[in-house]
């Protein structure tokens, strides 16, 4: 059944059951290990419920139909740089839970200065891309991918920082993946990119892996977040 909505409970009043399942159960948010255990504690969902699902990190309202995240971005998972690595592949990063996606690297460092690439390991080809890039001194460069094996300049380390910022669409469905991502290389003499691309396959994507273009990263994390349907 539906919450009862909200009452006003008076000293000495008898608890009943009713009170319990509509006033309490039904309203609160309920904690659970994953979907499976909740699907099995509340086999008939009310339009209303929330519960919290702890293996995703995830708050999820009951639409009447079916379990939505209940907010519009929601981490989907975060994973921490390795030391000394030339590329780091983020596996999980994408379900049928969520057609749109951003990813984000911070902190760590790079051994040398240099430009940063994403791949989706199953994909080595079919990736067309364009970077529009002005540096500091106004000096614009343009670059382009024509059916290369990865989409270029997706982010820029150097010895203070990584930094990288990119959205995806349709990664996990049978569809062209859209990317569009921007970059600062914080540096002197250093510049600014704003890139697009598109893989033409139709690949179902579930992982990515970012490359060095030079030497190797260390330390910073990579969080991956899903926009809610």
């Amino acid at each position: 059944m539906a919450g009862a909505g909200k009452k006003t409970f008076t000293a000495g009043e008898v608890l009943t059951a009713s009170d319990v399942n509509g006033y309490l159960m039904e309203q609160s948010v309920m904690v659970f290990g994953g979907t499976a255990a909740r699907s099995s504690a509340i086999p008939t969902p009310s339009e209303g419920m929330v519960s919290y699902v702890a293996d995703v990190d995830n708050l999820q309202l009951y639409n009447g139909s079916a379990w939505q995240p209940a907010s519009g971005l929601q981490l989907v998972k975060t994973q921490t740089i390795g030391t000394g690595v030339s590329s780091v592949t983020v596996t999980g990063a994408f379900s049928a839970a969520y057609d749109a996606y951003k990813v984000i690297i911070s902190g760590g460092v790079a051994s040398t200065n240099n430009v940063l690439n994403m791949q989706f390991p199953s994909n080595t080809t079919a990736y067309y891309w364009s970077a529009k890039n002005v540096s500091w001194a106004g000096v614009t460069t343009d670059y382009t991918g024509n059916n290369t094996g990865s989409f270029g300049r997706v982010g820029y380390g150097t010895a203070d920082n990584i930094q990288c910022t990119f959205e995806l669409v349709n990664p996990f469905l049978t569809k062209n993946t859209i990317f569009t991502g921007t970059y600062i290389a914080p540096i002197a003499g250093g510049d600014g990119a704003y890139t697009t691309g598109a893989l033409l396959n139709t690949n179902s994507i579930s992982s990515f892996t970012i490359n060095t273009g030079a030497g190797t990263l260390t330390g910073g994390t990579i969080a991956v977040y899903g926009y809610s349907k």
